[in-house]
Order: structure tokens, then sequence, then C-alpha cells
């Protein structure tokens, strides 16, 4: 059961006509206009969206893979936050959702 002040992560997804389209939000519950959300939990929401901006700027035909986990480490890094080890973004083909072209959320050496 949710209670308020829970941090809910609504992920959602489907296909049409083979092509994958995901989206994802993140909630906190009972938070409004007059109760709002302050200390850790907004700082951490606030970091995860200015670090999918800052990746989203740098996806482009002359940027690499590795230039969009860097941008996610350094706002990561502005906040003094983590990013998730073990999370990618893949590139969306008809008919398959995780291709082999990814950009990875944490460089790990293992």
């Amino acid at each position: 059961m949710l209670a308020n002040g829970d941090v809910v992560k609504i992920d959602l997804g489907c296909h049409i006509d083979g092509y994958v389209a995901q989206i994802a939000h993140t909630i906190v519950v009972g938070a409004t206009k007059e109760a709002k959300v302050t200390g850790k939990k907004a700082e951490i929401i606030l970091a995860a969206r200015r670090a999918f901006e800052a990746a989203l700027s740098q996806v482009k035909k002359d940027k690499q893979n590795k230039d969009v986990t860097e941008i996610i480490k350094k706002v990561a890094d502005t906040y003094k936050f983590n990013a998730l080890e073990g999370v990618l973004s893949h590139r969306v083909k008809r008919h398959l959702i995780d291709c082999n072209e990814c950009i990875i959320n944490k460089e790990t050496f293992d």
C-alpha cells in the first residue's frame, strides 16, 4: 500500500506496428502545490531530471555513447548522487526491444 511521501515511478510501454514506445514518470505520493516535496527526495528527482535533459542534449550525430554517459556522471556529481549501475538506454528498432547499440547510465569496470 502506498503512503504519503512515498516516491513512485510509473513506467508504461507499448508497441505500435512493431516499434516500442516507453515513458516513465516519478511522483511523490500526496505532493501538491501546498505540500511541496523538499529535502533529499526533491533533490534526487531534480538531479534525475537534469541528468536526463543533459543526456538528451548530447544525443547528436557527432557524439558518442560515452559522451552521454560522461554528462550523466557530471550532473550526478554536481548533485552529489550516484547514477544507477546496470541501466541502459537502447536504440529502438522495429520488432526489437533492446538493440545492441546502447548508452550505459554509469560506467563500471566489471
